[in-house]
């Protein structure tokens, strides 16, 4: 009887839990959709001491649900450079991890803002920080801002770029 009475508390306290879970998983998945499909990009990379001529670059983006829709895969192919992106949410976060054709790689923690249609992504390595601001400006197009400071607080990289779905929805 203490094991029936025991595994029914189990079970009354378990399943609110489990079903905020799913709320949660659910919400993160209508935001990662958001990035579904084909992108054309332009990127412009302000000059900076880093890059002192800075550069103007496009690129083709696609992405996908991959690995049981666990993760978005975002392959960018672009005239300079190649990157991957795995994005997922988990533990009420969103995790980027950052791969590019240059060998270099970051992750990073984005936080949606759903009033403002936006996600901000944040990284820390100590030597290089980063704030990464894509705003959805509608269902079809969205504004990309990179920023990457040094640990003095320099800015060494600073991009924008705009981005339009070649598939609509």
């Amino acid at each position: 009887m203490t094991r029936l009475v025991l595994a029914l508390m189990v079970a009354v306290f378990a399943l609110p839990a489990t079903a905020s879970t799913e709320e949660a998983q659910l919400k993160g998945s209508d935001v990662m959709n958001q990035y579904l499909r084909t992108w054309q990009a332009r990127t412009v990379m302000s000059p900076t001491q880093l890059v002192p001529r800075g550069s103007d670059e496009t690129a083709t983006q696609e992405v996908k649900w991959v690995l049981s829709k666990q993760y978005l895969e975002m392959t960018t192919i672009g005239e300079l450079k190649d990157s991957r992106d795995m994005i997922n949410y988990a533990d009420g976060s969103y995790h980027r991890f950052n791969f590019t054709s240059e060998g270099d790689s970051s992750y990073w923690i984005g936080d949606w803002q759903d009033d403002r249609r936006t996600m901000v992504w944040k990284m820390d390595l100590g030597i290089i920080s980063g704030l990464l601001t894509e705003h959805f400006l509608s269902i079809n197009k969205k504004e990309v801002t990179l920023v990457l400071r040094d640990a003095a607080g320099n800015i060494i990289i600073q991009t924008q770029t705009t981005q339009s779905r070649t598939e609509t929805q």
